[in-house]
């Protein structure tokens, strides 16, 4: 991996139940799809979500209710930022047409091709389960044996942890792409400064559809880091080819203790 700053200007490389909703679009991943073509049919349900967001830290900021989390009002616990992230949007891949967007729900073509980045200021680990397939099954995208073009999930300090990473079998760049109908599609991002061993999902190689058990184990996670959700604000302070969105976490957060929030990508 290397080094970066955290206006993502370089990328780290790396060594490597509920019924779901209706009006989630398809998620294809272009390096995922064929091995959870394996594991499609293991179970179709959705997972809840809730993150309150901290008032505006500044002018440069707006806050996000992304979730259905209310906004925080009156006197609040001090936050300090924890990670930034934005997404990385092709036209096609190696094509041009790249476009920096950060949003609490980004809006992006249905169609496109686009990649994670994130920045973090510990070092750490992150899992990312997001939804597959007509059903929108929630399935595991990044676990701890790594995923497209990634052989581990750990980002180092004050760097860029791009997801997929590196190039597909056809040489073109490893990334996500959004199915052509409209809708949202929400990721679960999971950020740990030691590994995870539960839900066993995390231990397992990425490409799997999760089942009503791991489903069980992410909600008992959220449970167990309630306290600590985060705040998203978007920063665009120094322009939109600059622009992240700022994850905030309680001042009290325990060290050690690991953080979940949602990514949201509406498309059209």
């Amino acid at each position: 991996r290397a080094a970066a700053s955290p206006d993502g200007e370089a990328s780290a490389a790396a060594a490597v139940a509920n019924v779901p909703r209706r009006s989630m679009a398809p998620m294809i991943a272009g390096g995922l799809l064929l091995f959870l073509l394996v594991g499609g049919g293991l179970g179709y349900l959705a997972w809840s979500r809730l993150i309150k967001p901290a008032p505006d830290a500044n002018s440069n900021t707006r806050t996000g209710n992304n979730g259905g989390g209310t906004t925080t009002t009156g006197p609040t616990a001090a936050r300090v930022e924890a990670m930034r992230y934005w997404l990385e949007v092709y036209d096609v891949p190696q094509k041009g047409g790249l476009l920096r967007v950060a949003d609490t729900s980004a809006p992006v073509e249905s169609g496109k091709h686009f990649r994670f980045n994130f920045w973090s200021k510990e070092r750490g680990y992150i899992y990312i389960i997001g939804p597959y397939g007509d059903d929108n099954a929630p399935a595991m995208f990044l676990s701890a044996t790594g995923g497209p073009g990634l052989k581990t999930n750990q980002i180092l300090r004050d760097a860029v942890f791009s997801f997929p990473f590196g190039k597909a079998p056809n040489g073109r760049d490893n990334t996500l792409e959004l199915g052509v109908n409209p809708g949202t599609e929400e990721f679960t991002v999971i950020f740990s400064p030691t590994p995870l061993m539960s839900p066993t999902a995390f231990v397992e190689d990425a490409g799997h559809v999760l089942t009503p058990a791991q489903l069980k184990e992410l909600e008992d996670l959220r449970g167990q880091q309630k306290n600590v959700e985060p705040s998203l604000d978007v920063n665009v302070g120094n322009g939109a080819d600059k622009s992240f969105v700022s994850v905030a976490v309680p001042a009290s957060r325990a060290e050690g203790q690991p953080f979940v929030f949602d990514v949201r990508i509406q498309h059209k």
